[in-house]
């Protein structure tokens, strides 16, 4: 895929409807294909309060789903975290 803009906003942004207009904006100014939004899985979370203007808008919104993975050492985690 090719990275067509990167928003760049700080991390634990609480995001406006300002910011949801200028992405919609973006997307707008392309006539045939229309880019996807693609962002991670907490800033997933809180766009999801404009779920209904993104739907309405066309913006389809994908997210990197996040995954821990403590396969190495499980024991060595599990004692460290019970013995605090």
């Amino acid at each position: 895929f090719k990275i067509a803009k990167h928003f760049d906003y700080r991390d634990h942004h609480q995001f406006t409807l300002a910011n949801i207009k200028e992405l919609s904006n973006f997307i707008d100014t392309f006539e045939a294909e229309k880019p996807i939004v693609l962002t991670t899985e907490k800033d997933a979370q809180r766009l999801g309060i404009f779920q209904n203007y993104l739907l309405e808008s066309g913006i389809e919104l994908y997210f990197w789903k996040i995954e821990t993975n403590f396969d190495k050492d499980i024991d060595k985690f599990n004692k460290l975290i019970t013995s605090v």
